[in-house]
């Protein structure tokens, strides 16, 4: 009896060792099936295809002065988890699908997000929140509406019909990590703190909302403003000035991880956008609860 157990064991071993069998806890491997720029050119030729979604990130009240023709409205700044007590904290994943789905977002559709320019932070945290559970053809407009309307592409105030999905959850965990994760890898040398916020914010002459004891940075952390990957015409500066940027600011050879943070992980979404997918850096993470949870706990220490 126990000779055959163990055979069944192995037979088992075997399988799991193969990919045959299932643990039922890991999640699809994340290749995304677009570059993550599109431009005003690109997307004008695709925006009747039925299986595009755009997605406006903008507050409500601009989407309705005038939007590209079909956008659907989410402000990034109504979704966030509603139950913690920490400042824009990313929504539990079932309420994410839930509401994708509500908007007719499913893994299949190909989904473009927009702002006023590429200083759009809130865009680039709804392709963190769509690749977080697991969608990989989402792209950013570089430009946003302001170079769609220099160019005197078609808008509207027209609301589009919704036909709703279902989403499929494809968790993808690896994009986001939390205070605990961010203490484990204080002072390692191949792990590079990014701070994304202002100057002002990472010396601690200013706090910010929400910020505690006076701000300051996370030890060991370098600055790299937000701000400064676009450039003077409102779109993303090019992959050669993006690397020049990231290594003058502390990226090296050495370096095999990179954790952004900024006030509430807005910001520290578009440097994660431009440092993974533009420069190519792959190992690059997001702290979600940012300095607003860091500054909080007396145990996370902070440098001026």
């Amino acid at each position: 009896m126990m000779k055959q157990k163990n055979k069944i064991v192995s037979v088992f071993l075997c399988f799991l060792l193969l990919g045959i069998v299932s643990t039922g806890n890991c999640a699809e491997k994340f290749s995304r099936k677009y570059p993550v720029l599109i431009s005003t050119n690109e997307l004008d030729q695709i925006i009747d295809d039925k299986n595009l979604v755009v997605i406006d990130c903008r507050t409500p009240e601009l989407y309705k002065a005038g939007h590209i023709k079909g956008a659907i409205n989410l402000y990034t700044r109504d979704i966030y988890d509603k139950s913690s007590p920490i400042e824009n904290i990313i929504p539990p994943q079932k309420e994410l699908v839930e509401l994708f789905g509500a908007n007719g977002i499913n893994t299949s559709k190909r989904v473009v997000v927009y702002e006023k320019n590429s200083d759009a932070r809130e865009a680039a945290r709804m392709i963190l929140y769509l690749e977080s559970v697991g969608h990989d053809k989402v792209q950013f407009l570089d430009g946003g509406i302001n170079k769609w309307s220099a160019e005197k592409r078609e808008k509207t105030s027209e609301l589009p019909q919704i036909a709703k999905t279902k989403f499929n959850l494809n968790s993808q965990p690896q994009f986001i990590v939390s205070k605990e994760y961010v203490l484990s890898k204080l002072n390692k040398p191949n792990v590079l703190l990014m701070d994304a916020r202002g100057e002002k914010e990472y010396t601690g002459q200013v706090a910010g909302n929400n910020v505690k004891r006076g701000g300051g940075h996370m030890p060991g952390s370098v600055h790299n403003d937000y701000k400064e990957l676009i450039d003077a015409k409102g779109t993303f500066a090019d992959k050669s000035t993006l690397t020049k940027m990231f290594k003058e600011a502390g990226l090296n050879d050495n370096i095999d991880e990179v954790i952004i943070y900024c006030r509430t992980a807005v910001r520290s979404s578009q440097v994660r956008m431009a440092l993974k997918y533009i420069v190519g850096f792959e190992n690059t993470k997001v702290y979600d609860g940012s300095m607003v949870e860091w500054s909080a706990d007396p145990k996370c220490p902070l440098v001026k």
